[in-house]
């Protein structure tokens, strides 16, 4: 199946204001435009940007809180323009957060955005975009010119019914999900502040998704932390805030790689159907996704992170086959796997480039919990630890076993999997 490349960036939590940082939020270097930070210093909403250029992005989307509840209607204004006026032509999209009030209000959210609904869908080549809005309460009224810190949220019946119409409306699309608080998760809180769905609408949520089978992936965000899941078949990815953190820049007033305290996400897709996720943010919370690459068909896919102890390896391999076994494999992966393995292939970096490692799935019995897959890796260190990915529960492939395992120098190769009973 051929996929058309396509890569867009995604941040959240700008909370743009003109205002000291406090607790450790950074309000002025989100777009630092105003007269306490001279013109072009560290914006990191501009080191977003940049990337998104470099990458040759289609569009960048802001998951909620665009800017801060306390500061002025201006602000909402500075970010759109700011992304606007930026020299690369990206295509904008903005999640209503629920720090985007009081000052403003739904109203004029929607007139500031150009949209006639803050839910909405969008589509790139073959790809299916959706833009969520959970900022209801229990009745299904929108909040509108108020911040309370300890709202709930909920997830109306009226968009419920949107967001199935929406999805059937496009079968064969794979998408994207889009949304402000967590709907990965429930009854999670940061001090008095609830950052997910409640329960039940969160359920429902994930059913719509579920039963469309084609959402690779949710961006979420409101927590301020990463985090990331994976629930029957969908990718939730968690984003930490742009707004949080000290971003170290040099004189010229740009990040300094690997040490800016930003929070963005560069998405890309190769014609191959591999979707990457690559994440610009704290060092110690990029570990916190689990799963950055992951492959697009017909029901997406789980990963499995395979770790080679360098110091069980006596010295540098090249292309040398390694055994994974069913130890320690978690149950997601029993739920969802084939139960013939023929979803079953690997990948991992070469250079600096993701690739398809070659497989041979030799023996899976799902039922008791049983496997035998052998991967090519091409290049086991003796120096540091050799990383690669199992990825698995893509009913739509049919992956034929990959005898490229073995090469010219093994004369022969027996995985004495044969039934004795059988006869000669």
């Amino acid at each position: 199946m051929y996929f058309p490349a396509i890569k867009f960036c995604v941040t959240a939590d700008t909370h743009n204001e003109d205002k000291e940082a406090a607790a450790g939020r950074y309000y002025r270097q989100v777009l630092s435009i105003y007269e306490e930070e001279p013109p072009g210093s560290a914006s990191k909403l501009r080191d977003a940007l940049e990337q998104a250029e470099t990458d040759e992005c289609r569009f960048i989307v802001i998951c909620g809180d665009v800017r801060n509840h306390s500061g002025a209607n201006s602000d909402f204004d500075d970010v759109i323009n700011f992304i606007d006026e930026y020299d690369y032509d990206i295509e904008r999209h903005l999640v209503m957060g629920n720090h985007d009030f009081p000052s403003i209000t739904r109203a004029v959210w929607l007139a500031k955005t150009g949209k006639e609904n803050a839910y909405y869908s969008f589509d790139h080549i073959k790809y299916h975009f959706v833009i969520m809005d959970f900022n209801y309460d229990v009745n299904g009224d929108p909040y509108d010119t108020t911040f309370v810190d300890d709202r709930k949220y909920y997830f109306p019946e009226t968009e419920r019914q949107w967001l199935r119409g929406d999805l059937d409306d496009n079968p064969d699309k794979i998408t994207f999900v889009f949304c402000h608080q967590k709907a990965s998760t429930s009854g999670e809180k940061l001090g008095d502040a609830y950052l997910c769905l409640e329960q039940a609408d969160g359920d429902a949520f994930r059913a719509i998704c579920e039963r469309h089978g084609r959402v690779a992936a949710v961006f979420q965000a409101h927590a301020h932390k990463s985090d990331y899941s994976y629930i029957n078949g969908i990718h939730y990815y968690t984003l930490m805030a742009a707004v949080d953190g000290d971003g170290d820049h040099n004189e010229d007033g740009i990040f300094d790689e690997g040490a800016a305290e930003n929070a963005y996400a560069i998405v890309s897709i190769n014609t191959s159907g591999i979707c990457t996720i690559t994440p610009y943010a704290s060092v110690d919370d990029q570990d916190k996704w689990e799963t950055t690459s992951f492959k697009l068909g017909g029901h997406m896919s789980g990963q499995l992170k395979i770790t080679i102890d360098y110091n069980k390896v006596t010295g540098a391999l090249t292309d040398h086959p390694v055994l994974v076994t069913g130890d320690n494999i978690p149950d997601n992966f029993w739920n969802y796997v084939k139960s013939d393995g023929s979803d079953i292939w690997a990948q991992g970096v070469v250079g600096s480039e993701m690739t398809v490692w070659e497989s041979e799935v030799v023996f899976i019995d799902v039922a008791n919990k049983k496997l035998e897959l052998w991967v090519k890796v091409p290049s086991l260190s003796s120096v540091a630890d050799t990383v690669f990915y199992i990825n698995y529960g893509d009913t739509a492939l049919d992956v034929t076993a990959d005898t490229g395992v073995w090469d010219v120098n093994f004369m022969m190769v027996q995985h004495m999997n044969g039934d004795p009973e059988a006869g000669a």
